[in-house]
């Protein structure tokens, strides 16, 4: 039998029907599987019981149910209108409380029920208590399709101070809310929470979806102030008719100086406050676009810097943030982001009142104020320089350019000295990337053309692709699966193609764009072409003993590309699935007790497996040659013999020499010139591997005095 739960379980008070229809009151549930997934549009049948003085008191009444649950898994019914089991609902004393309600399930309508709780009925009843006569509260009433009372309602509370106050009785549970607001279908519109209020806004292009802060003038006529919705944020600021009345929108920092504004915007002007700060503390105000790549920043302010964030869109769709003003032609935008454009929009006022953009800076002395660093007006555009004697250099404001490896090279520049102009200026060339062709798991073609070669010879073109960051000429290129440059034929500038990208990864993601460079070393670069590689193919390897044929748990497999660019993979002892890019292969295992192994595998398809068999490898014997004083003897020779076969010479460079031997008993003979004589011993070789240590003492040496 399926396993069903029922979550969600909800009395919904103050909702009575009318006498001559009887007395009952509404139950909502949810039932879900084991799993968690709500079970829709299935009949199953409830049966309720009203239970008096505790959980396991007497049941005075029950009744059962037969409900289809609907498309979202919700089932309503009536407490008080089932098919009666024992007991009278209207019989029932709701002033001898407390009383239960006790719920059973049958999920599959087949008369087998199962016991999903019994919980305390507050309000409900003793309205119906209300209704019947008794001596309850009459402070509800009841009309035809509602209840109503013109007291105030406390729900956690008994004395609430407002017409309606919510109180959780004890801490909610995390992600638990104290409070919602549902649509008919379960979705949660409202919900308030410990410590947050959230409002969810539906991602639709429908005029109804959004969220929306409002005024409402004298007369009743409203407007909008703020709205939100999933295409655009915005706050609308109010021209006011009103001499001295001030209007508008501010974002402001609190300081140990009290509060001080960050971003004041009115219908006349815009300005964005600089703090000079004492501390290293980081804090200010960011607009976030969400792309495809994560959340990124779009507008940053803090006190010390302001940062608009452009982006290169991909696509053409519209997106960004903007300000905008209530003037009397209606709304117009003030500040329009968007991730290819900001724009200040500046009204010609016909008015005397000053209007424009500003940035300012706030010094420490209080006393002083604001002072201007750039102002936009209609009819002129001006920076002020502000001259620090504390500050070494001279005052003023300059233009720098970037060269391509983005060192800056000053253009143009304004101070007291004067004026200077650098008129040795190059102009980079215009490029267009072409689109990516001949897409496999490894390789893919490329290319571009020059547009305008800006007055000079075009000397370089070609494409660069990188799998992070911009791709440009200044990029270290190593690895071709994650960055590279291919050149191309600058006779052909003007549309070269079939640029061949190759030893790329499977699966991969990558961003390519086309380049030129021209006589005058202006580098110029096309526009971002993204592509993906083919998918890799899915191997598993098994590695068994050759004798027995049981599998070897830790293995190490490594894997040598028999093509460019000739990488090898080596998995993790254990790790026998890999994910390859079509080709052949040679591959070797190495496990511990076992001969090195391995075969040659052709991968043009994903699920291949192949198996490695390995050969047990005799016990190894390794001996460590040292002098009396703990050095390692170098080049030391060590004969072997077990009797009457001779096994083995070996020398080693830092006195650690290693054979494999079969089991049996073994003696052995280290030979060197510069100790006292020949050195041996014997030993026995079992399964185990044998280690060594042999002391070849020095000869001693004599000086003589004369």
């Amino acid at each position: 039998m399926k396993r069903m739960l029922l979550v969600g379980m909800l009395l919904i008070a103050g909702i009575i029907s009318s006498f001559s229809q009887g007395l009952g009151f509404n139950y909502q549930a949810m039932i879900r599987n084991a799993e968690g997934e709500a079970i829709l549009n299935q009949d199953v049948v409830m049966r309720i019981g009203i239970v008096q003085g505790s959980v396991g008191g007497t049941v005075l009444y029950t009744e059962t149910h037969a409900i289809e649950s609907n498309a979202y898994g919700l089932v309503n019914l009536v407490v008080g209108t089932g098919d009666v089991v024992s007991g009278v609902f209207a019989d029932i004393d709701w002033a001898s409380g407390p009383f239960f309600l006790k719920v059973e399930l049958d999920a599959e309508a087949n008369n087998n029920f199962v016991t999903l709780g019994t919980t305390q009925l507050l309000s409900v009843p003793f309205a119906n208590y209300a209704f019947s006569g008794g001596s309850g509260s009459t402070s509800w009433a009841d009309a035809e399709e509602s209840v109503s009372t013109n007291k105030k309602v406390g729900i956690g509370t008994a004395s609430p101070s407002s017409y309606l106050e919510v109180i959780a009785n004890e801490p909610t549970k995390a992600g638990e809310p104290i409070f919602e607001v549902k649509k008919a279908t379960g979705e949660t519109v409202f919900a308030v929470y410990d410590n947050e209020v959230v409002v969810y806004v539906d991602d639709t292009t429908t005029s109804a979806s959004g969220f929306a802060v409002k005024s409402r003038d004298d007369l009743g006529n409203s407007s909008d102030i703020f709205t939100v919705s999933p295409q655009q944020t915005r706050i609308i600021v109010e021209e006011s008719t009103v001499k001295g009345v001030k209007g508008g929108f501010a974002i402001t920092g609190n300081t140990t100086k009290g509060l001080v504004d960050v971003l004041n915007i009115t219908p006349t002007l815009t300005e964005f406050f600089v703090d000079e700060p004492v501390t290293k503390e980081k804090g200010g105000f960011a607009i976030t676009g969400n792309t495809t790549k994560g959340l990124i920043d779009v507008l940053n302010i803090t006190p010390t810097l302001t940062e608009f964030f452009v982006d290169e869109p991909v696509t053409k769709e519209k997106g960004g943030f903007a300000i905008t003003g209530n003037s009397n032609k209606g709304l117009v935008d003030v500040l329009n982001i968007t991730p290819s454009l900001t724009q200040f929009l500046i009204d010609e006022s016909v008015v005397k009142e000053k209007g424009g953009f500003a940035i300012s800076g706030r010094g420490n002395v209080k006393e002083l104020g604001d002072y201007d660093i750039f102002t936009v007006q209609p009819e002129r555009t001006e920076i002020y320089v502000k001259n620090n004697p504390l500050k070494a250099g001279i005052p003023g404001f300059s233009i720098f350019g970037l060269d391509d490896q983005f060192g800056a090279g000053e253009l143009f520049s304004v101070s007291e000295a004067g004026t200077f102009v650098n008129t040795n200026l190059a102009v980079a060339p215009k490029v267009t990337t072409a689109a990516v062709e001949g897409i496999t798991q490894s390789e893919a073609f490329g290319g571009g053309a020059v547009t305008d070669s800006s007055g000079s010879s075009i000397i370089e073109v070609g494409i660069i692709y990188s799998t992070t960051g911009l791709p440009s000429l200044d990029m270290t290129f190593g690895d071709p699966s994650v960055s590279g440059i291919i050149s191309g034929d600058p006779a052909f500038a003007d549309g070269f193609s079939g640029l061949y990208m190759s030893g790329l990864g499977a699966g991969v993601t990558y961003q390519v764009r086309a380049y030129a460079v021209n006589a005058d070393g202006g580098t110029g670069y096309g526009s971002i072409v993204t592509f993906t590689t083919l998918p890799p193919y899915t191997v598993t390897f098994e590695v068994k003993d050759s004798f027995n044929e049981f599998p070897i748990a830790n293995a190490t497999i490594t894997l040598y590309q028999s093509f460019y660019p000739y990488s090898t993979i080596t998995n993790a002892p254990g790790d026998y699935t890999f994910e390859l890019v079509g080709g052949l292969y040679n591959v070797t295992a190495t496990a511990d007790g076992f001969w090195d192994g391995g075969t040659e595998l052709f991968v043009d398809s994903t699920g291949q497996t192949s198996v490695i068999f390995l050969d047990d490898a005799p016990a190894q014997l390794t001996m460590n040659v040292i002098d009396d004083l703990g050095n390692p003897v170098e080049y030391a020779s060590i004969e072997i013999t077990n009797g009457e076969i001779f096994e083995y010479t070996m020398k080693d460079s830092l006195g650690v020499a290693k054979v494999y031997l079969n089991p049996g008993n073994y003696t052995y003979t280290v030979y060197e010139t510069t100790y006292t004589g020949a050195v041996g011993g014997s030993f026995i070789i079992t399964d185990a591997d044998t280690l060594i240590t042999v002391v070849a003492p020095s000869i001693p040496t004599y000086s003589v005095i004369v």
